[in-house]
């Protein structure tokens, strides 16, 4: 079979502003790794945390004890896969826009990062047991997530990255037939 139109020229290298996106999304991406260890190192302190506040709660008063000890064994394990699920997402939708420009990737990447970051700021709070230290380099990550997400997006919607990304899409879409 033929094709019945011009062929679509690769497209050229991408420019250097997306992947300078590209790598601030991988980071962002990535700084919820610190919360989740942070996590796994403290899990009894903060399973045990859980569960005196879960007890001192008067809407949680009706629950048994049993099961208000329950929620708060499972709950920062929730975080935590909530959060690896959302990252490798992230991942994802960074490799689909690397990979063969994928434009719907680009606006995927916005709501997940959304939900991303309200995962990532209760594993930021989870893990933190001891509440009376002092303000701390660790304490900055969160930021240091929310500034990278904005710079990567955009970066990601610069003229010369969205034109790459049609680009690159139209050739994907050629090359497949």
């Amino acid at each position: 079979m033929t094709r019945n139109f011009e062929e679509v020229p690769p497209p050229p290298a991408p420019p250097k502003v997306l992947w300078s996106a590209w790598v601030l999304w991988r980071i962002a991406a990535l700084l919820f790794l610190p919360a989740a260890v942070q996590i796994l190192w403290n899990l009894r302190e903060v399973q045990d945390s859980l569960a005196a506040q879960m007890a001192s709660d008067p809407s949680t008063a009706g629950q048994g004890s049993e099961s208000i000890l329950r929620t708060a064994q499972l709950a920062p394990w929730g975080v935590m896969v909530a959060g690896t699920i959302l990252m490798l997402s992230l991942l994802v939708c960074v490799v689909m826009m690397r990979r063969i420009g994928s434009r719907s990737a680009r606006y995927a990447i916005i709501p997940l990062a959304l939900v991303f970051l309200m995962v990532s700021r209760l594993a930021y709070e989870l893990g933190q047991t001891d509440l009376a230290a002092t303000f701390g380099a660790f304490d900055l990550l969160p930021v240091a997530q929310v500034v990278a997400m904005i710079a990567g997006s955009v970066l990601m919607f610069l003229r010369p990255s969205t034109e790459w990304m049609y680009m690159a899409q139209e050739f994907w879409e050629f090359d497949r037939g």
